[in-house]
């Protein structure tokens, strides 16, 4: 299966998406990511995409690696990092489908 993950980070610095992006790869190894570009609707916040392509069972542990409650239901989940706690603590949001 295709897993699409879209990452809101913070903040803006490429050193912080370098850093997001190593980690997600910790937990998921195949994701390949897209260049990261500044977030037009937030301040001091840069996003990204993520693909890779995994099995039902890898999916739903990444999910629950990634954040401890996230929102959603049949493949497509999505959390803030204000109020949940994210694998990294530079993550803002993210949307992940499978």
């Amino acid at each position: 299966m295709k897993l699409h993950l879209y990452i809101v980070v913070t903040p803006a610095l490429e050193q912080t998406v370098h850093q997001v992006q190593a980690r997600l790869r910790q937990a998921l190894p195949d994701l390949s990511f897209s260049p990261a570009a500044e977030q037009q609707s937030l301040e001091n916040c840069l996003e990204f995409h993520g693909t890779a392509d995994c099995t039902g069972q890898e999916a739903e542990t990444f999910l629950h690696w990634l954040n401890n409650d996230p929102d959603g239901e049949d493949g497509e989940y999505w959390a803030y990092g204000f109020n949940t706690r994210m694998a990294d603590p530079a993550i803002y949001y993210f949307r992940l489908e499978f």
